[in-house]
């Protein structure tokens, strides 16, 4: 029957996706997640197909007040706007023979059944993993500024890591609800290995040390995830400063470089001045021995930049998140399936009970089997680099 799948099977396929095995995706608890089982087309040929608009607020103007008999017009406020495409569509498929799928239905095999269970789980997990890449890819683009020291995993004697984060993430101004500090398995270890982790009198709690789960510690929720991987840096050497740029700026005019180009999530520095920037991602002018410029994340310099100071970028790094989760958003929706009487049997909404996740379950009939599809869209864009920032390892 077209648009239908075996009823029998709707238990199975909501206990298993409750139960589904999923690898660690924490940077997904950590950003603003937009779920949705309501279908969307997808942006595969350049057209502005885009779901999500997010308002951004231009700021007013300050002036010292004066007694008058009539009110001054307020300054003008220039409001923008983010734009959120959905463009990433994919699919984990597998098959069954006409046997097989007739063994599914009511008194079938068991064994046929927990096949078929297990291979929707599969397919869960390898479409979050996708989802989850992504994103722990892009985040560290948007971060503010950086702490630590690349190549040397945090958490090595105390809890450091987290207080510079809290730090940097108040002097922002980031709500100090809903953060997150998402780190990779290296660190992940080294702080279960703390003293105040281990000894449950300080900690204040045996569950870190009885069953590993991580406690809130400094206001961030702490999680890991299997994604985060090496950064690896652009290779730009040799450049100054040539601007004199102010406090709070973002693009910095440099003389040219020695050599190499600048990459969305390098770390730079420059003399005098420790703190460590990100670069956004956006276009960056500097290229080589002609002169151009460097484009940070925002809320940008926190020193005065003179003209000829050194510039240098940061080594390869692991990223470490520390983010409040208004930073970042994901959007995450089925893509638009529609079953015909030809070649598309069902669609069937599946909805994990753990996550909310909807994804869409296709139903493709052959010549002595059936094709199954198991779908997501997704897209991911920052929001505000003041709320995110980077622990370096």
């Amino acid at each position: 029957m077209v648009n239908t799948i075996d009823a029998a099977l709707y238990p199975e396929l909501y206990k298993r996706a409750y139960k589904v095995a999923r690898k660690q995706y924490g940077i997904l608890g950590g950003v603003q997640v937009n779920f949705g089982s309501d279908s969307v087309n997808i942006d595969k040929a350049g057209e502005n197909k885009t779901y999500i608009t997010i308002p951004v607020a231009g700021a007013p103007t300050n002036r010292s007040f004066t007694a008058a008999q009539v009110a001054t017009v307020g300054a003008n406020s220039i409001h923008t706007k983010i734009q959120l495409q959905i463009t990433k569509s994919e699919v984990e498929s597998w098959h069954q023979t006409d046997d097989e799928v007739a063994a599914m239905g009511i008194g079938g095999s068991d064994t046929v059944k927990d096949i078929f269970m297990q291979e929707v789980e599969l397919a869960m997990d390898a479409l979050m993993d996708l989802v989850s890449e992504d994103v722990v890819t892009d985040v560290p683009k948007w971060a503010s500024y950086a702490r630590g020291v690349a190549g040397t995993t945090p958490f090595a004697a105390d809890l450091t890591p987290l207080t510079a984060m809290w730090r940097e993430l108040n002097e922002n101004g980031a709500p100090e609800m809903d953060r997150s500090f998402i780190m990779d398995h290296a660190a992940s270890e080294n702080f279960m290995n703390l003293s105040i982790v281990q000894q449950a009198n300080v900690a204040g709690s045996v569950d870190a040390l009885r069953k590993g789960i991580f406690l809130p510690h400094i206001g961030f929720r702490l999680a890991v995830d299997t994604n985060i991987d090496a950064v690896t840096k652009g290779t730009a050497t040799g450049y100054d400063s040539d601007g004199g740029d102010a406090i709070g700026d973002t693009t910095l005019t440099m003389d040219g470089s020695s050599t190499g180009t600048v990459l969305a999530g390098d770390i730079v520095t420059f003399a005098g001045d420790a703190t460590k920037y990100v670069c956004a991602d956006t276009a960056q002018s500097l290229s080589g021995g002609a002169a151009g410029d460097i484009v940070i994340n925002k809320p940008g310099l926190k020193a005065t930049l003179a003209t000829t100071v050194e510039g240098t970028t940061g080594a390869s790094f692991t990223p470490n998140i520390a983010i409040q989760k208004n930073g970042y958003v994901v959007a995450l929706r089925p893509p638009s399936i529609s079953a015909n009487s030809t070649t598309v049997k069902s669609v069937t909404p599946i909805t994990d009970a753990s996550t909310g996740l909807t994804f869409y379950l296709v139903e493709l009939p052959g010549y002595g089997l059936t094709t199954w599809e198991l779908h997501l869209a997704w897209g991911f864009t920052g929001i505000n680099p003041a709320f995110i920032t980077l622990y370096l390892g």
